[in-house]
């Protein structure tokens, strides 16, 4: 596996872990907002704040400790997505590891595979965006 490979799968591994455990430690507040600790977590969405409009990510972070805390109604409220992209991140950590540890030799049908996935979901992210901007926001 080149180094370039392992950097990619480390980093996957890390944002896998991360958008999957933090969410555990975090809270929606009274306001919907996300906290950490009874302190509300500043909002990070460059589109939303420049533009003043939903990103199609907008309420990710929010679905994820909703699924994380069991309220999957709630999830799917803040972005009709957020569960399958918690899953796909959440897959990302025994993926990740087995591909580091293990060094397998992957064929082209499983590269194709690797590369599609992905892009499914942008696309699945960009099509709820669009339903969302042209059917009323409903984050």
């Amino acid at each position: 596996m080149r180094s370039i490979d392992r950097t990619y799968h480390f980093m996957l591994l890390g944002l896998g872990l991360l958008a999957t455990a933090v969410p555990f430690f975090l809270a929606i507040d009274a306001g919907g907002r996300v906290a950490a600790g009874g302190v509300q977590v500043p909002g990070f969405c460059l589109a939303h704040d420049v533009l003043r409009t939903p990103c199609p990510g907008c309420g990710l972070t929010r679905g994820f400790v909703r699924i994380a805390h069991g309220d999957w109604e709630g999830a799917r409220r803040m972005n009709r997505l957020a569960f399958a992209m918690f899953l796909a991140l959440a897959l990302q950590v025994p993926w990740r590891l087995w591909l580091l540890c293990a060094k397998p030799s992957l064929g082209p049908r499983e590269e194709r595979l690797l590369r599609v996935i992905p892009r499914v979901l942008v696309v699945a992210l960009a099509v709820n965006w669009f339903w969302n901007a042209t059917h009323g926001w409903s984050v």
